[in-house]
């Protein structure tokens, strides 16, 4: 995540909400920790129940194209970022 764009939404939250400057370093802390925690975690985790649904979608159109076979470049390439549980691939 880009540093920049992640101090600048803290301070963004911290004067939204009304925080004062004890309070904003509080605030700015809890939101860079939890913005940090999001990216620890794996990406398929990270995606949205539509997100998920559309690439599903993807994934199968692919495979139905590539005549169910690896031949798709897209269907490796979506294995391996997302992983294969997402796709119930074994």
């Amino acid at each position: 995540m880009d540093a920049d764009k992640l101090n600048e939404a803290a301070e963004d939250i911290a004067n939204r909400y009304g925080f004062d400057d004890f309070n904003k370093d509080s605030v700015d802390f809890g939101f860079k920790a939890g913005a940090d925690w999001l990216m620890t975690q794996p990406l398929a985790d990270r995606l949205t129940d539509e997100e998920i649904t559309e690439l599903i979608a993807d994934f199968n159109r692919c495979k139905l194209l590539a005549n169910k076979d690896y031949r798709d470049g897209r269907i490796v390439t979506y294995v391996n970022i997302f992983g294969k549980e997402l796709f119930n691939e074994k």
